[in-house]
């Protein structure tokens, strides 16, 4: 059986990826950004010439980056929030254990059972600490403002935002850029729409699936309780011979049924069906 600290590992690796991704992904969204505002600056410059260039490419290119930095400078933020609320717990767990310790310790009692603990907890908490200093890190790159408080400082997305405005240099760049954003929000609102109808779906379907469960080990109940009765009500010569076999047949359907719904099947009742289990009863 999976201990505790092996799942916690496991998640805690799980959101080590999804970070570092998220950093990969914003490193990778800042080096684009770069050329493309040298290459817009290196069109301006040329005067007349730049109308050769389609303007509309251009100014989606760019907002489309800017966009998706600022996605990714969320998405970072979001797992340094998470990083520090769970260091933050992790904490004060850390001084509940040390406290229990030290009561032990003072009365003379064994405190072995609590090192285990003390020694995940604090292999947690720094490797949290670490990746708490790299997102951090990874804002102050992207020219995010970050303190201690993940969320940033209230005014810092509209500094942001009036600086890539302030890219803007005429009506008709400003125009197409308001039409890109736009459509990007609706685009997004559609997705989210189709994501939340996948979400009911899901549930759906995994309440449908709980409740054949539900039914099925109330079935496998009820043929227990017969089976005992059976064996009660009637004497025969290979009643206590065949007894413990039945039994076994009904622990290892119960085990068996268990075991498909962890894997995900889409329908347990073949079980029900099998001639081994049924004729176990006959």
């Amino acid at each position: 059986m999976v201990s505790v600290h092996e799942r916690q590992q496991a998640v805690l690796k799980r959101r080590i990826e999804a970070a570092a991704a998220a950093e990969r992904r914003l490193k990778e969204l800042l080096l684009r950004q770069k050329d493309i505002r040298n290459e817009r600056d290196k069109r301006v410059s040329e005067g007349n010439n730049a109308r050769k260039f389609d303007l509309a490419t251009r100014v989606r290119a760019w907002v489309k980056t800017d966009l998706d930095i600022q996605i990714s400078m969320d998405a970072v933020r979001y797992h340094l929030s998470h990083f520090m609320d769970s260091r933050k717990a992790l904490c004060d767990r850390l001084r509940t254990i040390e406290a229990k310790m030290e009561s032990c310790r003072q009365d003379g009692q064994p405190y072995d059972m609590y090192i285990e603990e003390v020694n995940s907890l604090t292999e947690s908490i720094q490797c949290q600490t670490q990746q708490i200093s790299d997102l951090q890190q990874k804002l102050m790159d992207a020219g995010e403002r970050s303190s201690t408080d993940a969320s940033g400082p209230p005014d810092s997305t509209g500094q942001i935002l009036s600086s890539r405005l302030s890219q803007l240099h005429n009506i008709q760049e400003a125009r197409i850029a308001l039409k890109y954003l736009f459509r990007q929000a609706s685009s997004s609102e559609v997705s989210k729409i189709n994501l939340e109808t996948q979400i009911y779906e899901l549930e759906s379907q995994l309440n449908t699936e709980k409740q054949k469960v539900e039914n099925l080990l109330q079935t496998t109940e009820h043929y227990s309780v017969e089976l005992l009765k059976s064996e009660e009500n009637h004497s025969f010569p290979e009643c206590e011979k065949n007894f413990d076999l039945r039994d076994r047949s009904t622990r290892e359907f119960r085990q068996n049924l268990i075991f498909s719904v962890q894997l995900g099947s889409n329908d347990v009742h073949w079980f029900l069906e099998s001639s081994d289990f049924v004729s176990s009863f006959s």
